[in-house]
């Protein structure tokens, strides 16, 4: 976990700086800041019409009596591909487009459950179930009364190298 770590907040920080040098030294430091910008705002405003359209597909599908799996995965990677592009640098924001263009989220979302289902087959990924009621009103009873109970789920998740 250390080295993913020293990996993310070290190593691809100076691997994005070095290729900012490199392209603004064909380009010039204005094209490339206008670049790494640009991106950014295209990113971003393409992340917000992918989330506004999947958010209609969640809908559709809950009116449907379907549960939109897919759906949650794919709104994940949205929010982390418009992180992503919101983070300067190339890398980062090639990166955040193929999560957020839905021909290569689609890819992402298999690879994802794939992963996820390998995790749960080896035991590594535990759900479990609990139920708890609201103490929000006192005056209500909370034995009886549907509305004051809330469903909870705890994800346990140990990634084991």
């Amino acid at each position: 976990m250390f080295l993913r770590l020293l990996l993310i907040f070290s190593v691809i920080p100076l691997v994005e700086l070095a290729l900012l040098i490199k392209v603004g030294g064909y380009i010039g430091t204005l094209w490339t800041i206008i670049l790494v910008a640009g991106t950014g705002m295209i990113g971003i405003t393409l992340a917000r019409s992918q989330g506004f359209q999947l958010i209609g597909e969640i809908k559709s599908t809950l009116n449907q009596g379907q549960i939109p799996a897919d759906h949650l995965i794919q709104g994940l990677l949205i929010l982390i591909g418009a992180v992503m592009l919101l983070t300067p640098g190339l890398l980062t924001d090639t990166s955040g487009f193929i999560l957020i263009i839905p021909i290569t989220r689609k890819f992402v979302t298999r690879y994802v459950k794939k992963r996820v289902q390998k995790w749960i087959n080896k035991g590594k990924f535990n759900v479990s179930y609990s139920e708890f009621v609201s103490r929000q009103n006192p005056n209500t009873d909370s034995t009886n009364s549907k509305k004051d109970a809330n469903d909870s789920i705890d994800v346990n998740f140990e990634d084991i190298e």
